[in-house]
């Protein structure tokens, strides 16, 4: 009797065990049907707009004799709603536009020769519209250099519209760089050339530029919310919108040494006298006051002092060194004449 129990205690266990087993097989089938779908609705909805970017494609470029030039430019225009799939035939349509042999359409008219040109611009400007929209996702990079004197040489690269968030730059010459656009949060630049690069409407939050060349740099329109700027070249010359400089916290341009905040002020001078004389604006200037106390400035009024000063002393500097080159030139025509 015992015997029998233990049997169907065991088979009632064996039976659970393989119900069990069975329902998650069933759950995991019916997971991998779900997925398989998807799979195939995905695939069968990048093949139908595949198929109907090939029929616009060629629609473009071997059009039918009653499709006018603005028709074609409007085919072009719409390749835009496919995004990035449509990317190569915009190369392609650029590319074949750009390149027609205009003897060969001189006989549908020299206004027609001239609106081949228009469509390579329409392709481009329709690529322009996609890659503005549809950012480079490639955070976390690093990019350095062996030493100052060895920098890695990335001049003039274009980093339009690009996610570089968390990504460090060490001893890099990124002279005439292009970030506009792009995403460079908790980023860091170090030992960096970054003269006359470009930052216009770039997210900037919590990046460090540490001992980098910041002559004339744009920084206008960009997200500069606890930027740290430390130890940097020529931030007087770079390139802040009037909204900065007014809204920054204290310790945004804290770290400057007197002069080079004076020069940067005197940057936005016309903008600045303007909101002193108005009652309704003169708040707008306690930010600047607040960091000015550390040089001993406490009035607007003081500060334009200072504006005068910088003044005289840069034309002293230019009068200097004009006498320099012209007692230099004399020198050298009386050699001459010896």
């Amino acid at each position: 009797m015992f015997a029998t129990i233990s049997i169907n205690k065991q088979q009632v266990a064996s039976a659970k065990q393989l119900a069990n087993g069975q329902q998650e097989n069933a759950q995991k089938i019916a997971d991998a049907n779900i997925k398989n779908s998807k799979t195939i609705a995905e695939g069968e909805m990048e093949t139908a707009h595949l198929k109907h970017l090939v029929v616009i494609f060629s629609s473009i470029i071997s059009p039918e004799e009653s499709a006018t030039p603005a028709i074609i430019q409007q085919r072009i225009r719409s390749l835009a709603v496919y995004g990035d799939e449509a990317l190569p035939f915009l190369l392609q349509i650029r590319q074949h536009f750009s390149k027609l042999d205009k003897t060969n359409l001189e006989k549908k008219g020299s206004a027609f020769v001239i609106d081949m040109k228009e469509e390579a611009l329409v392709a481009t400007t329709t690529i322009g519209t996609i890659i503005k929209y549809s950012q480079l996702n490639i955070p976390k990079q690093e990019i350095k250099g062996k030493s100052d004197k060895e920098r890695h040489n990335l001049r003039n690269k274009e980093y339009i519209n690009y996610n570089l968030a968390y990504s460090k730059f060490k001893n890099v010459n990124l002279y005439r760089a292009n970030f506009s656009s792009s995403s460079l949060q908790h980023s860091y630049f170090t030992n960096v050339d970054l003269v006359e690069a470009n930052f216009q409407n770039a997210n900037l939050t919590n990046v460090t530029f540490d001992n980098v060349k910041l002559r004339k740099t744009d920084f206008h329109q960009a997200n500069l919310k606890k930027v740290i700027f430390s130890k940097c070249q020529n931030i007087e010359d770079a390139k802040f919108s009037l909204y900065t400089v007014l809204e920054a916290e204290s310790g945004f341009f804290g770290k400057l040494e007197e002069e080079q905040y004076i020069l940067l002020l005197m940057a936005h001078e016309e903008e600045l006298v303007r909101i002193s004389n108005s009652e309704e604006e003169k708040s707008k200037l306690d930010n600047i006051l607040t960091i000015l106390q550390k040089y001993q400035i406490t009035s607007f009024h003081e500060l334009q002092k200072k504006f005068q000063e910088h003044k005289s002393k840069r034309f002293t500097s230019i009068k200097v060194k004009t006498d320099e080159v012209d007692q230099m030139s004399m020198n050298f025509i009386n050699k001459f004449f010896e």
